[in-house]
């Protein structure tokens, strides 16, 4: 549509709502204006283009519909060209390969710009339709060849304005009176009156709390000469019911360039709104149901950014806030190999549209901390199949990953136990008439004889044979303890007292006791030997170094945070310390890093005791800076004081 006065803008804002085709038509008959809904039409129907620039009285005069109405067309058009006829209206069937289908075209003279000669409405009409039946009553042809039933085009546009629930409004700022369309005395629930209406009257139907922010935005629009844009706001019919209802106008100006009036439509949009309000409460609930998934979800764009996350996804990138991840990919929150591969990976799925299934992997998140996942990523697709991003989800498997390796390591070590507990029988079986005899022999051998130094180095090597069999009896046999009620406190302290004689002087033992007793179930023995075992590993580790070993006993602050109350027992050491891979695999059967003096089992028998008591030991130790060997063990009752 050409350019022309502020006025023929406010008509094409019109026309651009309109539910039907339009066409504007200038004196030739060439179409110089089409709203949206005649170039969906043009579109949806195989045309080539939107007509704009086509003779469309030329289109009417070849058309092959049937013949006497395309002639009656033609001769309305002209007419409305010339500004001599009437408007008009013309039904007319047009088959296709599969029905009939049925338009109504009306034609009106039209001069409200420069340009224009006349407009052609034009829609589709279902003669089967009851509801569009009694409509071509009202508008019935008189035969074939006859001309069609004319009609007053502001009927058929206020049929238009009926059908899509919105009325047209004028305000004239000199004498303040309000013009309404019918279909705005409906919209409003108001009877048609012959009175002018008045800004006051419309503005008092606003909602209350609605009322300001229109009254301001009204009045900003007349001051600054300008157009009304869209503005939403609540009224209450007289019933009481609220409806929305969008409302926009055209500030007409005067030859000296001052606002006289304006002009608009208002529509209701109260459906709109409901809709509206319905898909945001699925949108929250979608939301929360995704923020409560216990996976890391996520929705890159086909640059592999992310665009959605929840928040198992933040918990487990290690932060808090969605904008140190939204827009970025894998690349940029992970700067190592994992991040890269991440990253190529989403592209390849991207491109080839293959999904990734459960692939396991290794990263490091913000916080610096080693994870174990599981990732899954399948293409994102739009309603014409193209890829336009990728749905992923991430589950951190790094405590199953964990739990898995506690129970190999179990079944690793039970099966241990039970080639220990073989070997060690058939062994002892063999090893005690050797040192019986052994023993027989030597008792008969002359004191200062060759034989009797030799049978001494074969009960030596005999007897530290038949000690490391009974550790690994111990070892595999633990199920068969003598349980009952012992004191941890007094174990200790015995255990320590009999390591303290046998310390070379270089080594010193530091025993403290923060509480008289605890009691627990345990076999004494195995609990006692479990003790020396840890003092005789702080030994070993300081070896002929000056050194010191410390041994706590003490309870937890806050026992009844706990289920049962716990006790603990610290052995530290000044040795030589251990790193990240030693301490993985110190408790392992057989074991050792002392060449030649150790057999390997006497961490496996600690770490075992302990578990049969349902405990558990922790170890914290670097090279060069000592270990301490925490035991933690369920108690049934604590004294920390002497008993009065």
């Amino acid at each position: 549509m050409p350019e022309a006065s502020p006025g023929s803008e406010a008509l094409r804002q019109i026309l651009d709502l309109l539910p039907i085709e339009v066409a504007a038509l200038n004196r030739q008959g060439e179409i110089i204006y089409v709203n949206p809904a005649w170039r969906a039409f043009a579109c949806a129907n195989g045309a080539p283009g939107d007509f704009v620039g086509v003779n469309y009285l030329q289109v009417c005069r070849r058309a092959q519909w049937a013949e006497p109405l395309a002639i009656d067309a033609a001769a309305a058009i002209e007419r409305a060209l010339t500004g001599e006829g009437a408007p008009a209206s013309i039904l007319y069937p047009c088959p296709d390969e599969r029905r009939m289908r049925w338009f109504r075209m009306d034609v009106a003279p039209a001069r409200w710009m420069e340009g224009m000669a006349a407009l052609v409405f034009h829609q589709e009409v279902c003669p089967d339709s009851p509801e569009l039946q009694s409509q071509l009553l009202r508008f019935p042809t008189q035969g074939r060849g006859a001309s069609a039933h004319r009609f007053n085009s502001a009927q058929w546009l206020h049929m238009a304005l009926e059908a899509i629930q919105a009325g047209l409004w004028e305000w004239d700022f000199q004498s303040g009176e309000v013009l309404w369309s019918p279909e705005s005395y409906r919209l409003f629930g108001m009877p048609q009156s012959s009175e002018n209406l008045s800004y006051e009257v419309w503005w008092g139907s606003i909602h209350p709390d609605d009322r300001q922010a229109v009254d301001e935005a009204v009045r900003r629009a007349v001051e600054e000469q300008r157009d009304l844009v869209e503005m939403e706001f609540r009224i209450v019919l007289p019933d009481g019911t609220v409806r929305w209802m969008k409302d926009r106008g055209k500030m007409i100006l005067d030859e000296a360039g001052r606002p006289v009036r304006m002009i608009g439509i208002q529509m209701d949009i109260t459906e709109q709104k409901e809709v509206a309000a319905s898909l945001e409460q699925e949108r929250i609930l979608l939301r929360t149901m995704i923020d409560a998934l216990p996976l890391a979800l996520y929705v890159k764009d086909k640059q592999a950014r992310k665009i959605v996350t929840n928040a198992a996804d933040l918990r487990f990138l290690g932060v808090e806030d969605p904008a140190e991840v939204l827009g970025k990919t894998d690349l940029d929150l992970f700067n190592d190999g994992c991040g890269y591969a991440c990253y190529l990976e989403d592209l390849e799925v991207l491109r080839t549209g293959q999904p990734v299934i459960q692939r396991e992997a290794k990263m490091v998140n913000h916080r610096g901390e080693h994870r174990h996942i599981l990732l899954s990523k399948t293409p994102l697709r739009n309603r014409n199949q193209e890829i336009i991003g990728l749905v992923g989800v991430t589950e951190d498997i790094t405590e199953r990953k964990r739990l898995e390796a506690q129970l190999w390591e179990a079944q690793r070590m039970e099966s241990l136990g039970a080639v220990a507990a073989v070997v060690a029988h058939d062994f002892y079986n063999l090893l005690t008439p050797i040192i019986g005899l052994s023993e027989v022999l030597f008792a008969e051998a002359p004191p200062d004889s060759k034989q009797r130094k030799y049978l001494e180095k074969i009960l030596s090597a005999s007897y530290k044979a038949r000690n490391l069999l009974r550790q690994m009896q111990t070892f595999s046999r633990l199920q068969e303890a003598d349980v009952r009620p012992v004191d941890l406190v007094a174990i200790v302290a015995e255990a320590c007292d009999i390591h303290r004689s046998s310390l070379p002087p270089n080594i010193a033992l530091r025993v403290h006791l923060e509480m008289t007793g605890a009691k627990l179930q345990a076999d004494p023995t195995q609990l006692h030997q479990a003790i020396m075992n840890l003092l005789v590993n702080a030994q070993q580790a300081i070896g002929e170094n000056v050194g010191e070993i410390t041994v706590i006993v003490g309870c937890d602050a806050d026992p009844s945070a706990y289920r049962q109350p716990q006790a603990y027992v610290k052995v530290s050491d000044t040795g030589q310390g251990m790193d990240a891979a030693t301490r993985q695999r110190i408790f392992e059967p057989f074991f050792t890093t002392k060449r030649g003096s150790g057999s390997g089992l006497g961490l496996a028998i600690v770490q075992r005791v302990v578990r049969s008591l349902g405990g558990s030991i922790e170890v914290e130790s670097e090279p060069g800076k000592g270990a301490t060997f925490t035991l933690i063990l369920p108690v049934m009752e604590i004294h920390t004081s002497l008993p009065s």
